[in-house]
């Protein structure tokens, strides 16, 4: 969903429903996904990427961002050998 024009802050309340948040003014868009590529990486690492088109609101990398007051951070990283992963 598309926030509404002029939103600073973005949290999302699995206590809402749908319409609440269309009642707030966001919008429902759907965003196609680039074919997905595989990559072998090294030591039978393998690696999928997704990418949409999307712009982001705030981006950072882990170097950038040191020092910084985050509120939230999200990422996504596997054990299981056999799926793939983010990085290690």
């Amino acid at each position: 969903m598309v926030a509404p024009p002029g939103l600073k802050v973005v949290e999302f309340d699995e206590n809402k429903t749908r319409s609440q948040y269309e009642d707030e003014g966001w919008v429902k868009k759907h965003i196609g996904e680039v074919p997905t590529t595989k990559y072998s990486i090294s030591s039978g690492m393998r690696a999928m990427r997704h990418q949409y088109g999307l712009k982001h609101h705030v981006t950072s990398t882990v170097h950038a961002c040191m020092g910084d007051t985050l509120h939230k951070v999200v990422t996504e990283i596997s054990n299981d050998h056999n799926e793939l992963k983010l990085w290690d």
